[in-house]
This record gives C-alpha cells, structure tokens and sequence, in this order.
C-alpha cells in the first residue's frame, strides 16, 4: 500500500515578508548582480515578491527538503538556509546571468545597416630612453698681436681778434682862491743889579694882512684811443702714439665627457573594422527583431531560473 506525504511548498518555506532570497543573492554578487535599479525601485523585494506570486504553489525540491533537514527547528528557512541557498544558486546561475545582463543592457545602434566606411585605430609607443658618448678636446690657445699705433691730429690754427678802440674824459676845474692875515707883537726887559722883577726896556707891534688869490680857469681833457687788431695763431700737428708690443696667449686644457645611451623601442599597433549589419535585412525588420529582444525581461528570466531549481512542476493547493 502506497503512502503519500504532502510537499511543503516555495510560499510555506520562504514566505513574503520573512526572508529575502533575492536580497541575499544581490548583496553575495555585488555589482555583478545583473538587474539594474530603475528610478528608486530596487529590483531584489519585487523579485521575492514575483517568485511567490508566480511559483508560490509550486512543491518544492529536493535541494530545499536538504537545507530544511539540516536545521534544527522552524516551519521554514532560517536565515543560515538562505544564505546557503543564495551561495548554491550563484554558483550555478551566476555566470550566466551576468553575461546575460551585459548584452540586453548594452549600447548599440540596433538598425544600423552595412556601410563601406573603415574605422581605424593606430597606437604608438616610443620608448627613447638612451645613452651616447661624447668627448670634446677643450685644449684652446690663443695668440693675439698686442702693437698697436694710435695717431691724432689736431689743427692748432687759432685766431683771436680783440677790439682795441678806447677814450677816456677828464674834466677838472681849475679855479683857485688863497687869503690870510699876519700879526707880530715882540717886548724886550732887562734887569737891574739889585732888583728880583725885569722891567721893560723896548717893545715893537706889529700887524697887517696878506692876502692872494690864484684862480685857475678851463677844462683839462685826457683822451686816449686804441684802434686795431690782435691776432694769435696757434699752428702745428700733435701726434700721439700708442704702442703695444708683446703676445697674450689663453690656453684651456681639459676634457669634457658627456655620456648618453640612446635605446628606442617604438611600436605601432593599427586596427580597424567594417561595421554594420551585412546590408540584405531591411531596416524594418531590424527595427521588429529589437522589439523582440526587449521582450526578453531579465528579471523574470532569473526568477524563473531560481523556480526551476527549488521547486518541482507540482502544484499543492
């Protein structure tokens, strides 16, 4: 007789709400996780929810049944089981989602068809890093003839003319007056044998007056003039004459080294390309082959990978 035991199924063992698959997934990948932010949606809730909603009544697998067993207690996953879980799914699935997502999200031209234009791309790489040898001999004389003759004439021709005219007047006047008046008193005294006083013996008086005058009338003039000219002339050559006489000689001796290696290494790398689709698809049907690319929804495609895996095409209601 057999016996039939009911599955648990994905909504029972990850409920909404209480673990976070797709969580666990994206923060395990990093930014390798293929599904972009859109706005300020992130992907990972509605992916959890998606699963439930699409795949909830779904039994689940034996992979799940394993992870369960292996926990102590609990009507689900615990946060360990998830984490393992989440490690189990990348490993499989995780390649694949990632080189999924770098073609559906790349930046292309989609109806570009086939143009007979030739992109070229050269890259050059020179390397000039060198060494070189040079000696120079700086030995150096110099011999210069230091005689020397300097000559300077000067004309010494010199004229001076001075005018010598000159007068001169005197004019004096020669009136002239003189006057005076003369006086002579003179007394004679004698003595007698006897007496101590001398009497008067004789007296003469005389006066009168003296006077003259001389005048002197006219005009004294004194009057000279020099006429002429002066002329002095210098007249002659003065030579003048520097003489040097001996040898400078400037001698350097040495040797100036430089060193240089030169080593260049150049390459050239040149690359093009054709492209374009070949030319024998219209644009139109270009246009309607990338309406069906994006029809591909990345995320759904992951969520179904994830169903696929845990869950068996067996539904328990």
């Amino acid at each position: 007789m057999l016996c039939w035991k009911k599955k648990r199924t994905i909504k029972e063992m990850l409920p909404i709400g209480t673990h976070a698959l797709f969580e666990e997934i994206s923060s395990r990948m990093g930014e390798d996780f293929p599904v972009p932010t859109i706005g300020n949606v992130s992907p990972e809730p509605q992916m959890d929810l998606k699963l439930t909603a699409d795949y909830g009544a779904r039994a689940v697998s034996t992979i799940i049944d394993y992870f369960y067993e292996s926990q102590e207690s609990g009507e689900s996953l615990d946060s360990d089981s998830i984490s393992q879980l989440a490690e189990y799914l990348i490993s499989i699935y995780g390649d694949k989602w990632i080189r999924s997502g770098a073609v559906l999200f790349s930046d292309y031209d989609p109806i570009h068809n086939y143009l007979d234009q030739w992109e070229d791309h050269l890259t050059r790489n020179d390397v000039l890093d060198g060494e070189s040898l040079r000696t120079d001999n700086t030995s150096n004389a110099r011999t210069q003839n230091l005689t020397e003759d300097y000559t300077r004439t000067n004309a010494l021709t010199t004229t001076r003319t001075d005018n010598l005219s000159s007068s001169s007047t005197r004019t004096d006047n020669l009136e002239q007056g003189e006057s005076g008046t003369d006086t002579n008193n003179e007394t004679n005294s004698v003595w007698a044998f006897n007496s101590a006083n001398a009497v008067n013996s004789d007296s003469n008086n005389s006066s009168g007056s003296d006077s003259r005058t001389t005048t002197n009338t006219g005009t004294q003039s004194t009057q000279g003039t020099n006429t002429g000219t002066q002329t002095t002339a210098d007249t002659g050559t003065v030579h003048d004459v520097k003489t040097n006489t001996g040898t400078d000689t400037v001698l350097n001796t040495g040797t100036v080294r430089q060193e240089q290696d030169d080593t260049r290494d150049i390459s050239q790398d040149r690359d093009g390309r054709h492209f374009g689709n070949i030319g024998n698809i219209s644009t139109q049907k270009l246009i309607l082959e990338e309406l069906n690319l994006r029809k591909i929804n990345l995320m759904a495609e992951i969520v179904r990978d994830v169903a696929d895996e845990i869950s068996i095409p067996v539904y328990v209601y």
